[in-house]
C-alpha cells in the first residue's frame, strides 16, 4: 500500500489530508501493543501502538535491516527479531547506542483520523 500514490475511486472512502502528512487507512492502524507497516512515499515506517497513542518509526534496523514491526515490543522498545538491538518506539534511538537511531515520523490524530507526517522529525535531545 502506497498511501501518497491511491487511486480513487467510488467505493474508496476518501482520505484527510494535511500538508506534509497523510491518511493511514484504518485497516493499518495497530490494535493496542500490535504493530504494523505502512509506506509512506515508498519508505516503509512501523506504527506502534502503546497503550492507544501510535508511534511512527522508520521500519529498518540500522544493523541487519530486518523490519522493526515484526520485531518485539516490551513497554516503550521494540527488539530486532534478527539481531536483537532494541530501539526505544518513541524516539527512534538505539537503547544500547544512543547516538544512533532510526527516523521518526510525527503522528498526528485528528477526530478519528490518524495522519502521518511524509517526512522524518528531527531528532531531540532524549
Amino acid at each position: 500500500l502506497r498511501l501518497g500514490a491511491i487511486q480513487r475511486n467510488s467505493a474508496m472512502p476518501t482520505l484527510m489530508t494535511q500538508p506534509g502528512f497523510v491518511e493511514v487507512r484504518p485497516t493499518d492502524q495497530p490494535d493496542n501493543g500490535g504493530a504494523t507497516v505502512v509506506s509512506i512515499n515508498g519508505v516503509g515506517v512501523a506504527l506502534f501502538n502503546l497503550d492507544g497513542r501510535i508511534y511512527a518509526i522508520s521500519d529498518f534496523c540500522v544493523r541487519c535491516g530486518a523490519s522493526l514491526a515484526l520485531g518485539v515490543v516490551t513497554g516503550t522498545h521494540v527488539s530486532c527479531r534478527q539481531c536483537s538491538w532494541r530501539y526505544d518506539i518513541i524516539s527512534g534511538r538505539l537503547t544500547e547506542l544512543p547516538e544512533l537511531a532510526v527516523d521518526r515520523f510525527e503522528v498526528r490524530i485528528d477526530d478519528a483520523h490518524v495522519l502521518v507526517a511524509t517526512e522524518p522529525s528531527a531528532l531531540d535531545s532524549r
